[in-house]
């Protein structure tokens, strides 16, 4: 019987953000999934549209904290670990209404500060602590093993390092005051030093993301992402 509960405590603020007009501060969170184990797949951050001609420089912090044991069929995962991403980002939108934009990530995956604090939230509003229980406080276990084969990770100590570059092109469809339509396509290069991911490997992820973005006014937005991605070799 399988058995899974994700205890997350994610943060995301945007430190830095220059050369925009306050009507386009109005932007969609800038979180990536924090599953330790994706972080190399090089899943698309929310991708928002620039006015032609602006450019966005950001800087963007993701802490989050994953507990989870999980069994599917043949399959077991148990992870238990506090991630932090800095993310770097310079996204340019040309007048003839193609974007560019470049990231690239640090990334930390070990033990961490958050528990005490997500029980203590737990236990005042009166949430399940799901599989918490099962963990030591602020350590860190990230274990999965396939029946019949080798443990593909096994870690209980933390990693940290460079992360992989990203680069997006995009194309703008539907471009209103109020209104947007756009595709990107990513390329996530295995630039990275070997120790920033969990799960790490040398392979080159390609996303196809289409967005849509309506504004409510200068505070309010409503917006929708959906990405397909894939990647080359096994490593994952």
């Amino acid at each position: 019987m399988s058995r899974r509960s994700c205890g997350l405590a994610r943060c995301a603020t945007t430190l830095a953000a220059t050369l925009l007009p306050a009507s386009l501060l109005a932007n969609p969170l800038p979180t990536t999934n924090q599953n330790p184990f994706l972080a190399s797949v090089g899943l698309p951050a929310s991708l928002p549209a620039l006015a032609p001609g602006q450019t966005q420089v950001a800087t963007t912090l993701n802490w989050g904290s994953t507990a989870i044991v999980d069994v599917v069929g043949n399959e077991l995962f148990i992870l238990d670990a506090e991630t932090r991403e800095l993310r770097m980002s310079v996204t340019h939108a040309f007048e003839n209404r193609l974007a560019v934009r470049v990231e690239l990530p640090y990334q930390y995956t070990g033990p961490g500060v958050l528990d005490g604090f997500i029980d203590d939230f737990h236990d005042v509003f009166g949430f399940s602590e799901g599989d918490r229980p099962l963990f030591q406080r602020d350590e860190m276990l990230a274990w999965y093993h396939r029946s019949g084969q080798q443990s593909y990770v096994t870690s209980t100590t933390s990693t940290e390092g460079i992360g992989d570059l990203m680069v997006s092109l995009g194309a703008t469809w539907v471009q209103s005051d109020k209104s947007s339509l756009v595709t990107w396509l990513s390329l996530e290069a295995p630039i990275g030093v070997d120790d920033a991911y969990l799960a790490s490997d040398d392979d080159w992820n390609l996303s196809a993301t289409v967005t849509a973005e309506h504004r409510l006014g200068s505070r309010w937005l409503v917006f929708a992402q959906v990405s397909a991605t894939g990647h080359t070799g096994d490593g994952v």
